[in-house]
């Protein structure tokens, strides 16, 4: 599950709730997505990859090092449709705006 609200309580912008292997949100709908401490094993990145528009780009974020094996499958599933890949304890603050933006 995702938070509901950001930095000092504001709330995010269109915020959906969804368990990461079930989103619900249609296929190849999102452009922009930040991953914050999620689990990244086999199901979730098949929902990745169906939800994502093809030039759509993908935030990866984590506060510890066990996360980049699971980055590293990702990217290389994804390739350069993953933007950015940050080790940080709170990127939300950062990227409220981020979350999951949806045209």
């Amino acid at each position: 599950y995702t938070s509901t609200t950001g930095e000092a309580g504001r709330t995010i912008p269109r915020h959906i709730y969804g368990l990461g292997q079930d989103l619900p949100i249609p296929d190849r709908a999102v452009d922009q997505l930040t991953l914050e401490n999620t689990p990244l094993n086999g199901p979730i990145i098949e929902e990745i990859l169906r939800v994502m528009r093809p030039r759509g780009k993908i935030r990866l974020s984590h506060p510890r090092d066990y996360a980049d094996s699971a980055h590293l499958e990702l990217i290389e599933r994804l390739g350069e449709r993953v933007d950015e890949v940050v080790r940080t304890f709170n990127p939300l603050q950062d990227s409220v705006e981020s979350v999951i933006l949806l045209h």
